[in-house]
């Protein structure tokens, strides 16, 4: 294998034995060993455990947000209300987070550990800052958009890992009750422009 094909290989590694076994299990050997790789390549290109980590949440934050970009260019489309538009843009995520369990346990698992915080929380809130700033003409001014799009994503994050550890049953009437229970907590920082046009439905 070549250099590149080793290290999507331990990204790959990564991402399986995070998502089905927890960051406690994620020891170099348990990520190497079952896909024929040295563990010493771990340190050769990622420079160590916890690079390898950041790298594999990196690809899945990558993922996350492209899903989401692709349906940014319908919240332009004035032809839907708002909260069509906000409700595209939930589902988007929500279906993806719902299609990927071994990703989504992974990226949960991530997110809580300390490694975030060490390696990747500054990259994590760049990436989104494009996103934020698409958005910023909805809200008021100077409010801090990046903490209410966390508090939606580990939101959306939570109600997926009970669904999936068999907490809470999958159904339309659970997805539309997140989605409302989310919007509602947007519209109380929007501008006042923006929820009228809420409220009457544009």
């Amino acid at each position: 294998m070549t250099r590149n094909e080793i290290r999507a290989t331990l990204i790959e590694s990564t991402i399986h034995v995070i998502g089905e076994s927890g960051m406690d299990k994620a020891t170099t050997k348990a990520i190497a060993s079952p896909v024929g790789i040295n563990e010493v390549y771990i340190y050769r290109i990622f420079g160590g455990k916890g690079q390898m980590f950041a790298e594999a949440f990196r690809v899945l934050d990558k993922e996350l947000i492209t899903v989401i970009q692709d349906y940014f260019k319908n919240m332009d489309d004035r032809s839907l209300n708002f909260r069509i538009r906000c409700h595209m843009l939930f589902s988007s995520a929500w279906n993806f987070m719902l299609s990927n369990r071994e990703k989504c346990f992974c990226y949960v698992r991530y997110l809580y550990s300390p490694y975030f915080k060490e390696f990747s929380a500054d990259e994590h809130r760049e990436a989104y800052a494009p996103l934020m700033k698409l958005m910023s003409n909805a809200f008021v001014e100077n409010f801090n958009i990046s903490v209410l799009m966390h508090h939606v994503l580990i939101e959306m994050l939570d109600f997926v890992t009970r669904i999936y550890n068999g907490e809470l049953a999958e159904s339309e009437e659970l997805t539309e009750a997140v989605f409302s229970l989310l919007f509602a907590s947007i519209i109380p920082h929007m501008t006042e422009e923006k929820r009228k046009a809420v409220l009457a439905g544009i």
